[in-house]
């Protein structure tokens, strides 16, 4: 059993999001799972290096697939995963290497909830962008809008 300590140590470090697939506890409702990136019945420890913060389904998923001569996952704080995945505005996961093929085919992380979730996602973020723009449009209109008042009661005075 992990000590309560290590267990928030460990969900601080992953943002408290799932470190395989990005789904966050507030999205889920509850804490995820602490994963033994290698497994203990397969000679893992319960060192911080070898725990990821995850939810059910990736843990599930990657569970039934370790294999330490060939590794099917990458572990998301020990690998540059920009190395081997990129994500499509399409809402999926792009493989750019063999390691991030069989990370993308072993977690599933192009099941649908997972693809409309980053669609999702995306819309919000350029809503968001667009909303800051819009303010900062409108800042800049009324910083104008004072400027020309102030030009036109100086005008008046001369």
């Amino acid at each position: 059993m992990i000590p309560a300590q290590l267990r928030r140590t460990v969900r601080t470090l992953y943002a408290f999001a799932c470190g395989y697939c990005g789904v966050t506890e507030d999205e889920v409702g509850s804490q995820l799972t602490i994963d033994h990136y290698q497994p203990k019945d397969a000679g893992g420890s319960d060192e911080i290096d070898n725990l990821v913060y995850a939810c059910h389904a990736c843990n599930l998923h990657k569970s039934a697939a370790w294999n330490a001569q060939h590794l099917l996952v990458l572990h998301p704080l020990q690998t540059d995963l920009s190395l081997h995945l990129r994500a499509l505005p399409n809402g999926t996961i792009e493989a750019l290497s063999p390691q991030g093929t069989l990370h993308i085919e072993t977690l599933h992380l192009n099941r649908p909830p997972m693809v409309r979730r980053r669609k999702t996602k995306q819309l919000m973020e350029a809503m968001m962008e667009w909303e800051q723009q819009k303010r900062a449009h409108e800042a800049q209109a009324g910083q104008d809008l004072q400027r020309k008042k102030r030009l036109a009661r100086r005008r008046r005075f001369r």
